[in-house]
């Protein structure tokens, strides 16, 4: 036990920080007769479902650049962690508005746009997540890779629903627009992540870093990536 807490304690961490902040919202946002039924549902415990699953996306994401230009491992051990966190607060965050609606049909489908990009992601994300475990990633085999690159698409979509829900109808009047712009600050985040993935871009920084990890050490040939870095 001790030597896995030991191995793991990283992500045995986090999963507390996790289990608080749902903790916090539930009990701060909802009232004492909350049940999982659309009259009693909070609409901001519902909201900040949603946006924590897209803040615990984008430290995922942060993970890797954080490697690649400091050299500390230990940023590594949480992306799995943090992206099945992310997964499971937009679940319950889905789960609810699912329940809200009884059904969704295809005419409210069509008439809320702002579900298409909701469901795409979250689609994303439950490939991802049934692929996260070693067993699983074996079976995949070499599509394992390109499969997770669609982290990226997943986090664009759930952030542009986010926005359209924010900016459209009544929320535009209610509290939507200082939602909005939180999220646009995550949107500007998420480019920036996207774009330090660039390789000449991620090389250029290395140079520029002084605590970065040498370049020149990579197995890469060339500027734009041909072969795998050694700092990825």
């Amino acid at each position: 036990m001790k030597k896995f807490i030991f191995k793991h304690w990283q992500t045995i961490v986090f999963s507390i920080f996790a289990i608080m902040i749902f903790y916090r919202i539930y009990t701060g946002e909802t009232n004492a007769d909350y049940r999982f039924v659309s009259s009693a549902i909070s609409n901001s415990f519902f909201e900040q479902l949603g946006k924590w699953g897209i803040r615990f996306l984008l430290i995922s994401l942060v993970c890797s650049p954080i490697y690649a230009f400091t050299g500390r491992r230990f940023p590594l051990k949480l992306r799995k962690v943090t992206g099945l966190w992310a997964f499971a607060f937009i679940s319950v965050h889905v789960w609810i508005a699912v329940t809200r609606s009884k059904s969704l049909s295809f005419t409210a489908f069509f008439h809320a746009p702002y579900v298409v990009p909701a469901t795409i992601a979250f689609a994303i994300l439950v490939a991802l997540a049934i692929t996260s475990f070693k067993p699983v990633m074996r079976l995949v085999g070499h599509w394992w890779k390109p499969l997770h690159r669609l982290v990226y698409v997943a986090a664009i979509l759930s952030i542009v629903h986010s926005l359209m829900v924010a900016t459209s109808g009544k929320r535009a009047f209610m509290g939507g627009q200082q939602s909005a712009e939180e999220l646009r600050i995550y949107l500007y985040m998420l480019i920036g992540l996207l774009l330090v993935r660039i390789p000449i871009v991620k090389h250029t920084l290395q140079r520029i870093i002084p605590f970065a990890p040498n370049p020149r050490k990579s197995k890469q040939k060339n500027w734009f990536g041909k072969q795998k870095l050694a700092t990825e």
